[in-house]
């Protein structure tokens, strides 16, 4: 069912998924930096979002052997 409405055309073109030459690996990525053993937390470190700053904690656990466990922040209940 292809309707034509004014200049907007509502309808299914294959046309223009077949010629679509881009594709989502050709887009730009930005790699994450593989962290080593010997990386110092600096102060004044900034991170975006929290969970970014937890998955950087967790990683560096994992790498030198420690447990790391967070207190929950139940002030908000």
């Amino acid at each position: 069912m292809d309707e034509q409405v004014g200049d907007i055309f509502y309808g299914y073109e294959t046309e223009d998924i077949d010629n679509y030459e881009g594709d989502s690996d050709d887009m730009i990525k930005k790699k994450k930096v593989e962290m080593c053993r010997e990386y110092e937390f600096k102060l004044d470190l900034k991170f975006k979002l929290l969970f970014q700053f937890k998955d950087e904690i967790n990683e560096h656990a994992l790498l030198n052997g420690r447990d790391i466990r967070y207190k929950k922040n139940d002030k908000l209940r």
